[in-house]
């Protein structure tokens, strides 16, 4: 069949053909960066996904008027989560082919929404979080009163119907002030957290999954080697444990790639030692509000571990580099020598006496 249809001149009828008029794709020229904005606006949680509301608003809002019916079709096709969400890759994939959008015009700009570059965008921060309720004002406060003086804030409404979203830019009289505002990424307020980026700069969040066995790892004692890979990289770093085990990492691009990549040197070169040691001496080695596991751990610079799972044996699991487990283990090996070594005596003593030998909170015993 495709033989007959070339040999009949098909090929120079589809090249003599004129182009289909594309007036009304909106990525011809939008870069990649670009269409990240434009996402990162429209994700309302932070979570790099966004749902069939999140897609409707942002169709709406790049000026085309779409049914409810044609977005959930084009929704329903693209997403590929479990949970019926939409990542960014399969978002960009869609919009930069420009197929869904040939032969709809469009009602507006699309710089309207789009963050376009300019040149005090170091002086800039996307804010995401507040209630949404909150007006310029609200910001204002929060901002100036932690990070320096601020010269505009801008609310960004909901295109749907332009009530508030809780979502604004900021901008501040100079650079030092967006630095001062960086650590207010992730900031309680109240069941909430405040989401703080740079604007146009590749400034996300990223997500990785690590075991929660390896949080420790990467913290250190005292947080110490998170802090150093703050500092090395210039991301900020988070570690959750729900709904599933994480390091999110936020940052420009090449500041989450070093601090990933310091992360994984990390992982590769922190081996874990197991050791089976009985449950009843788990206490005594972590001691009261674990402060000689504390102990243990700062001396020797390792992560100790003791578990306990039903179907296992009890064990203390032991993560660091060589020498640092090493130590740790033969001070857990000192103490479990004492413990097996302590005698226990009994002295005859009046009830009348124990309350004035535990003191007021204990404090006598505790002194003994």
């Amino acid at each position: 069949e495709f033989w007959a249809w070339y040999s009949q001149s098909g090929m120079e009828k589809i090249e003599a053909s004129p182009e289909p008029e594309d007036i009304g794709n909106p990525s011809s020229n939008i870069t990649r960066e670009a269409c990240m904005n434009m996402f990162q606006l429209y994700d309302i949680d932070g979570n790099g996904e966004i749902d069939k509301a999140e897609f409707a608003d942002i169709i709406a809002s790049i000026g085309f008027e779409w049914s409810a019916e044609k977005c959930e079709s084009i929704f329903n096709r693209l997403g590929s989560q479990e949970d019926g969400s939409l990542r960014f890759r399969e978002f960009y994939a869609w919009f930069s082919s420009g197929q869904d959008f040939v032969g709809f015009e469009r009602k507006k700009n699309l710089t309207d929404v789009i963050l376009e570059p300019s040149a005090i965008d170091e002086r800039k921060i996307f804010v995401r979080g507040f209630p949404w309720r909150a007006r310029e004002s609200t910001a204002l406060k929060y901002f100036q009163n932690r990070c320096g003086n601020i010269t505009e804030v801008k609310m960004i409404p909901w295109s749907r119907d332009g009530t508030p979203s809780g979502r604004c830019i900021v901008t501040f009289e100079d650079k030092e002030s967006v630095e001062k505002a960086m650590p207010l990424h992730r900031n309680r307020m109240g069941k909430r957290w405040l989401e703080v980026y740079r604007v146009n700069e590749g400034d996300r969040e990223e997500v990785h999954k690590v075991d929660r066995s390896k949080h420790g790892a990467l913290i250190g004692i005292r947080g110490s080697r998170v802090k150093e890979m703050q500092a090395e990289s210039g991301a900020r770093i988070f570690f959750e444990t729900h709904p599933e085990s994480v390091m999110v990492i936020k940052g420009r691009d090449k500041e989450r790639a070093r601090a990933w990549a310091l992360a994984q040197a990390i992982l590769a070169n922190d081996v874990v030692d197991t050791h089976l040691v009985e449950q009843p001496l788990h206490g005594r080695l972590i001691g009261a509000g674990g402060r000689l596991k504390k102990q243990m751990e700062e001396e020797s610079g390792a992560h100790i571990v003791y578990r306990a799972e039903q179907g296992s044996r009890p064990r203390c699991e032991i993560c660091g580099p060589e020498p640092s487990r090493r130590r740790a283990w033969q001070l857990i090996q000192a103490k479990i020598w004492e413990c097996l070594h302590t005698e226990e005596e009994r002295f005859p003593m009046d009830t009348k006496f124990h309350g004035t030998l535990v003191g007021k909170g204990s404090v006598v015993i505790k002194t003994l």
